[in-house]
Parts: C-alpha cells; sequence; structure tokens
C-alpha cells in the first residue's frame, strides 16, 4: 500500500479545507441533514456571540453547559464516537499516520478556523495552535479512534455548570473584572479541544460527512478556550 508524503496529503486535503473552513461551505453543508444537529450549532454560534458581548452572565454560561448537555446526548444516539473512529481511520489509513498529523498541525489548518470563526462573526473566539507540540497530535488521534469527543463534550458541560453556579455566587457586575473559573478544568479541556478540531476538520477536508462535526466542534472549542483566557488561564 503507498503511504504518501507530506506534501501528497496537503495537496490532497488543502484545496478542499479552504472551501470548507471558508465558512461557506460548512453552512451549505449544514442545512436541513440534521436537524438536532443543526440546532446545536445555530446554539452554539449564538451563545458564542453572546459570550463576547457578556461573558459573565449566569443564563448564558447555564445555556452553554445545556447545549453541550444536548451535544453529548445526541452523539450518543447517533453514534458519533464510532463514525469519527472509523472515517479518521479510514483517512489515516489512505495517507499515513505522520502524514495525517503534519496535514492537521499544518499552520492552515489555524488559519482556515480563525476564517470559519470570523464568517461566523465569532472572531474574538480566535483560537490559537501553533504551540501545540506533535505528542499531543499524537494523543489526540489515539482518544479520537479509542474513546471518541462524548467525554470531552461532557466534561466540558460539567465545567461550565459549575461556572454557572460560581458566577451566580459571586454576582460580579463590574466590567472588566476577571472570574476565576477554574484554570486546570478549563485549559485542559481548551488544549484537548484545540487538537480534536485539528484532526477532525482535517479529514474533514476529504470526507464532507464530517463537516458538520467539525462545524460545531470548531465553535465549541473557540468557547471552551475563550473561557480558559477570561479565567486568566
Amino acid at each position: 500500500m503507498h503511504t504518501m508524503t507530506r506534501r501528497e496529503a496537503l495537496a490532497l486535503g488543502g484545496s478542499a479545507a479552504v472551501a470548507m473552513l471558508g465558512g461557506g461551505g460548512v453552512l451549505a453543508q449544514r442545512q436541513g441533514g440534521d436537524p438536532v444537529g443543526d440546532h446545536i450549532f445555530r446554539e452554539a454560534v449564538r451563545l458564542g456571540k453572546e459570550l463576547q458581548g457578556s461573558p459573565r452572565r449566569p443564563d448564558t454560561i447555564a445555556a452553554l453547559a445545556t447545549n453541550f448537555r444536548l451535544h453529548v446526548a445526541h452523539a450518543r444516539a447517533t453514534g458519533l464516537d464510532a463514525r469519527l473512529a472509523a472515517a479518521v481511520g479510514r483517512h489515516m489509513d489512505r495517507v499515513g499516520r505522520d502524514a495525517f498529523i503534519d496535514l492537521a498541525s499544518d499552520p492552515q489548518i489555524e488559519m482556515r478556523h480563525h476564517k470559519l470563526l470570523q464568517s461566523l462573526g465569532l472572531g474574538d473566539l480566535h483560537v490559537e495552535t501553533g504551540s501545540l507540540p506533535r505528542s499531543a497530535y499524537e494523543q489526540g488521534l489515539t482518544a479520537i479512534l479509542v474513546g471518541g469527543v462524548t467525554p470531552t463534550l461532557d466534561r466540558a458541560a460539567s465545567a461550565l455548570e459549575q461556572l454557572r453556579t460560581r458566577i451566580g455566587r459571586l454576582a460580579i457586575a463590574q466590567n472588566g473584572v476577571r472570574v476565576q473559573l477554574g484554570c486546570e478544568g478549563f485549559r485542559a479541556i481548551c488544549e484537548f479541544f484545540k487538537v480534536l478540531v485539528a484532526i477532525i476538520c482535517a479529514a474533514a477536508a476529504v470526507d464532507p460527512l464530517l463537516v458538520p462535526i467539525c462545524a460545531v466542534l470548531a465553535v465549541e472549542s473557540a468557547t471552551a478556550c475563550f473561557l480558559a483566557w477570561l479565567g486568566g488561564c
């Protein structure tokens, strides 16, 4: 079996990824195929916009937690983890593990992620991935192949629920005051989300079935990382 070089793998995924992560491709492919998934995506975008303007509103945080819980339930009901493992595994087998990690960690993926967020009105939620070590992609790829994304979604929902309680108790209203969010939890969630998004969106460049989950995880990743930043993590 021919294993692609890094250049061949990037050529295979590059042009498709540009179109898909530019925003228009994602929005077009989100329509009609999965009403519940579409609702989760729309809510993630809506709440991301609210978060940019009023990051300490308890009702926004509570709604984010609810949307993450819905995403977990939907993922389990639709067998998302198994489908992701199969799709990512097929693409990895096609190009080779090293070339696939090269594709996922290419700086162009971060740039396209940022363009997607901008197209959705979420430019302030930019996610930086350039400092991630190669070992993080190795671990993320293994996690997708053997455990899926639902454990991370579940952890994010729990962290948001705890944050909602904390904000309610502190009742902070002053602009410019950062709420301590529990940096260890949110930072770890943010860092792992970054890797999941890079891997899944790299595979989505050649597998249109992964475009919807690439889109919603891209927004959820940005949300988690924004909250980590907001807490001073």
